[in-house]
């Protein structure tokens, strides 16, 4: 105990000096205190008032808090966890001694909390406890507050997701389900399709014999994609197929749609995953932390993800088919695009049939390409869907109307939605009895007018929100809409009931994509501009991904802002192998930032992982940026790259003068000196020398890739 003071107060002096010092303070605290025996020194132990009794705010609160749950009375549990004054010794959480003193009080508190029945302390405390966030859960629905309800259901599966890999309970989604049980208008039953429907039905059976991965639905906005993609589904589940539906959201992460996939599958079995081997496991916890298992060393590729992501659906397909249905597809990024064409081109070793929902006016060059490559190989079957006949859609007006339209209303609905089934069902719920109809100019007046007729306090909060985007997570909503929490859960309740918003799983979306887009026109530019401002700063602290908050700050008029999370969701992306989105994030960095040295550095690696020809150029633009040593390993990687793509001589040119410190550049350095010599190009010997010492960097960095690479250089 003595030596422990010492060295505590003195780390400094020798064993002598200390002792010293420790005498000497023990001296001037006695005379402070007035007492012989405040310190004792004795037998290498260090008292302290020995002869008193000693109690602290610590024991008082242990025997206070052991009687009253003794008692199990909820008063007194109550007045004895209020007596609890934090965490035992924040400034020495390390310290061996406290760890069992300070674990043992934070239980007692918790378990005070608990009998006291103070869910929302206990929800701060232990923000993975179920049963705290149930109880507030129940007590939110009691009192009207549907939506404080669905953000506490939030607030505990993420902590579950983050803290221990885990969805919510099942006690605790049937609670979750019960709050949005009648939200939101029901979906419109479909009319007419039945094109649509048999071209689907043919497409399911012949994914049953295997002959077809993909089903792709396209039209306009509005036209009912998503109304014929939620019959497909229904279609496919009595057949006995297993069809999960997710939608793309602009701005997410890599594979977020296929991330929706893995949750929804995990959270309804747990045991889907216990058959997986640890490789596919460990990928997939890369991608959720609901895998519950230790993520890769490194980075992910391409095929590790869409190989992990077949297995599990093959686990979950339970030797029946497994139908995925991605709808705004022409929002999702190119690895999810990709990954979807290389399951449905390739076959699974089971029925599967990915259906791919999208707007061929906004679809990206990776969606158009993968899309045709399917058609190219027989593996895909399309729907391009039109305008409604004038009958369907007087029987969906009909069927959407507040009151019956009388025939002369409809005339005017079938004339202005021209087969649209959105534009019809939005100017058919105009309709009130008695009073005249007034058909809008377009689409965009009908929704907005329809909505702002609600207030300005609803149509306010609906412009903040359509501001931050379409896939809104309850959260954060009240964050967003600038309101305290009771009022913005009635204004969203509005919305709810309205179809402004609909409950998608765990979050809020829009009705539908023309929704959000009618109301953005409603905010003047400057307006809107200062809007994705906030949303910016708000959804950055509320964690969202990434390349969602540089959205926001670049439609805000801010670039420079955007940058940094431009290259955070760059090395999110390469991180994942999704190195066609890294180079987008990085291309638009570098428009505003030109000598930003991270992006360029990243976007010459990313232009080389995809032996893309530009690659050197890349590296000599990082190269020119960049201080020594790190512009020689770039030049290292310049190299490489030219040899790579079949320039020895250049390659060799771009070394000379280059002396790499990194095990990276030297690695790269060794790889193009021993590759060029056995192309022929430079000394034998050297080469021979060269290939040794790049498999001995290979083996220190890890790198697999460049373990084999080196392998094959010393092999030849």
């Amino acid at each position: 105990m003595r030596d422990q003071v010492i060295d505590s107060l003195w780390p400094h002096l020798g064993v002598e000096a200390g002792a010293a010092n420790l005498r000497k303070a023990a001296h001037h605290a006695r005379q402070a205190l007035g007492r012989e025996d405040a310190v004792v020194l004795s037998g290498g132990q260090i008292a302290f008032m020995p002869t008193c009794q000693v109690d602290t705010d610590v024991d008082a609160f242990e025997r206070m808090g052991k009687e009253a749950l003794r008692s199990r009375s909820r008063a007194a549990c109550v007045e004895a966890a209020s007596a609890y004054t934090g965490i035992l010794l924040p400034g020495s959480l390390y310290e061996e001694w406290t760890l069992a003193r300070r674990d043992r009080v934070r239980s007692l508190h918790v378990e005070l909390l608990r009998v006291s029945e103070a869910w929302g302390q206990l929800a701060d405390v232990e923000p993975c406890d179920e049963q705290a966030h149930r109880e507030l859960m129940r007590a939110a629905l009691a009192d009207g507050y549907r939506h404080a309800a669905i953000r506490w259901y939030g607030r505990l599966r993420t902590n579950l997701e983050s803290e221990l890999g885990m969805p919510p309970s099942a006690e605790s989604q049937a609670l979750y389900e019960e709050c949005v049980a009648g939200l939101g208008r029901a979906a419109a039953t479909l009319v007419g399709r039945q094109v649509e429907l048999a071209t689907a039905a043919a497409a399911l059976r012949s994914a049953e014999d295997g002959e077809l991965g993909a089903l792709v639905v396209r039209g306009p906005a509005g036209i009912g994609k998503s109304a014929l993609c939620r019959q497909i589904a229904s279609s496919a589940a009595r057949r006995g197929w297993l069809a999960v539906t997710v939608a793309a959201a602009a701005g997410a992460d890599p594979y977020a749609p296929l991330v929706s996939v893995i949750e929804q599958l995990v959270s309804r079995d747990l045991t889907v995953l216990d058959g997986l081997p640890d490789k596919a496991r460990s990928v997939l916890a890369e991608l959720t932390a609901l895998a519950r298992a230790r993520p890769r060393e490194g980075g992910l590729t391409r095929h590790m993800v869409i190989g992990a992501i077949r297995r599990l659906l093959r686990a979950a397909s339970d030797d029946g088919g497994v139908m995925l249905v991605i709808d705004d597809v022409h929002l999702a990024d190119d690895a999810t695009v990709e990954a979807c064409a290389h399951l449905a081109r390739s076959g699974s070793g089971f029925p599967f049939l990915v259906v791919l929902a999208y707007r061929a006016e906004g679809a990206r060059p990776a969606l158009t390409q993968g899309v045709a490559g399917l058609a190219r190989a027989g593996r895909s079957v399309g729907i391009d869907v039109g305008p409604l006949d004038p009958d369907d859609v007087v029987v969906l007006a009909s069927a959407g109307a507040p009151t019956k339209p009388d025939d002369k209303v409809l005339t005017q609905i079938v004339a202005s939605a021209q087969g649209n089934p959105f534009v019809a069902l939005e100017l058919a719920r105009t309709v009130v009895a008695g009073r005249p109809f007034a058909v809008s100019p377009s689409v965009w007046e009908a929704v907005t007018g329809r909505f702002l007729d609600l207030g300005d306090a609803l149509g306010g909060v609906l412009c903040r929100l359509a501001v931050a985007g379409d896939d809104l997570d309850p959260v954060s909503v009240p964050a967003l809409t600038g309101l305290s929490e009771p009022e913005a859960f009635t204004l969203l309740d509005a919305a709810l009931a309205a179809g402004a918003l609909i409950v998608s799983g765990a979050r809020y979306r829009f009705g539908h994509e023309l929704i959000r887009q009618a109301l953005l026109r409603q905010i003047p530019p400057h307006q809107r501009i200062a809007m994705h401002r906030e949303a910016a700063r708000r959804l950055a602290a509320a964690g969202a991904a990434p390349g969602l908050v540089a959205r926001q700050w670049l439609d805000g008029g801010r670039p420079h802002e955007a940058v940094g999370w431009l290259v955070v969701a760059a090395r999110r992306a390469v991180k994942l192998g999704a190195f066609a989105d890294a180079l987008v994030h990085l291309d638009t960095a570098l428009d505003y930032a030109p000598q930003h040295e991270d992006a360029l550095c990243l976007r010459a690696e990313v232009l080389d992982a995809l032996g893309d020809l530009r690659a050197p150029t890349a590296y000599a633009a990082a190269a020119q940026v960049v201080d020594e040593p790190a512009s020689h390993d770039l030049r290292a990687k310049q190299a490489l790259a030219e040899l790579k793509l079949g320039d020895p001589p250049r390659a060799l040119r771009t070394l000379e003068g280059s002396e790499p410190v990194s095990v990276e550049g030297r690695l790269a350095q060794a790889l193009t000196l021993s590759g060029a010599a056995a192309l022929g190009f430079a000394d034998p010997e050297l080469g021979t020398a060269k290939a040794a010492e790049s498999r001995r960097l290979a083996l220190a960095s890890g790198d697999t890739a460049a373990l084999v690479v080196a392998s094959w250089a010393q092999a030849a």
